[in-house]
């Protein structure tokens, strides 16, 4: 138990944080064959297990600055604190004068933006050749709105699955328009018109589904509820949804789109960097990348 006295606690978040980086150094210890303790030697090992295992600097600094967060609210240690915390400022340092890893995949796997829209509009194609009303029809036109939309403004995807009609996104005579503050950043992103070339993919959605194919019954229907859904507006798809890059043919209903077998929105992950994650950046992801356009071709060729 600590005692915080007047200190606010800490948000359940940095406990995880801080939790999981104390049982790392927990299991070197173990693996060290040394009694699991909080002190330099066991931080210095734990520094050379991640450093072996191509942990970048940033992220070292930032676990360092999360034992250092630990000890000060057990007021523990002071000289070990004030180590860690010039280290953690070093690795830091270190951290900034290197170029990202998801800057150096894009280097390495470039995206052609206009290939992506090209895609986009064949998908858009291929829905509207399907009988009205069916799901293939709906779930392809979705495929292209998720596409389109990741070109014209490049969101986070925990941004994208927020979008609500009328209210983060909306709909005039001249137009689509977006206003929201994302939230990563809590940033302001506008855009007071979104490309016209847009408005035939996100009308789309709701043209499908409106009576009589009428546009602005359809927005009306719609209003307040998440863009994306796969029922009418009922359910937004969740962000977890959104980022699951797998596209296998087997995966269950809730996570592909059962007409092409893709999860739809993961062919736009890649299209820039405030799109991808670490693990995007890798080298395995550009062969996902290439693997998913494979198939997007497949279905539109």
């Amino acid at each position: 138990m600590i005692d915080l006295g007047d200190t606010s606690p800490p948000a359940s978040s940095q406990i995880k944080d801080i939790q999981y980086v104390l049982r790392c150094i927990a299991k070197v210890c173990r693996d060290e064959n040394r009694e699991p303790a909080l002190d330099t030697g066991s931080v210095r090992l734990w520094i050379e297990r991640q450093e072996g295992r191509g942990q970048a600097e940033t992220g070292l600094s930032m676990q360092l600055r999360k034992i250092v967060e630990f000890l000060s609210y057990r007021e523990e240690n002071k000289c070990l604190r004030k180590r860690l915390t010039k280290q953690a400022s070093r690795y830091a340092r270190i951290g900034r004068l290197k170029r990202k890893r998801k800057h150096t995949w894009l280097l390495n796997n470039p995206t052609d933006i206009g290939k992506v829209w090209t895609l986009a509009e064949k998908l858009l194609a291929k829905s509207r050749a399907h009988k009205a009303g069916t799901s293939r029809r709906y779930l392809l036109a979705l495929h292209a709105a998720a596409l389109a939309l990741a070109v014209a403004a490049p969101l986070r995807i925990s941004d994208l699955w927020r979008l609500r009609i009328g209210h983060e996104i909306t709909r005039d005579a001249t137009g689509w328009s977006m206003a929201l503050v994302t939230q990563k950043t809590n940033g302001d992103y506008e855009r007071s018109e979104l490309w016209p070339e847009l408005s035939e993919f996100l009308d789309e959605l709701l043209v499908l589904e409106a009576p009589g194919g009428n546009l602005w019954r359809g927005y009306d229907a719609r209003l307040g509820s998440p863009l994306f859904s796969r029922d009418g507006g009922k359910t937004a798809l969740t962000a977890e949804w959104i980022s699951d890059a797998g596209m296998s043919m087997s995966a269950p209903a809730s996570t592909s789109c059962a007409p092409c077998g893709i999860n739809w929105l993961s062919t736009a992950r890649p299209i820039g960097p405030r799109w991808l994650s670490p693990s995007a950046a890798r080298e395995a992801a550009g062969g996902r990348l290439r693997n998913i356009m494979r198939k997007i071709d497949e279905l539109v060729l």
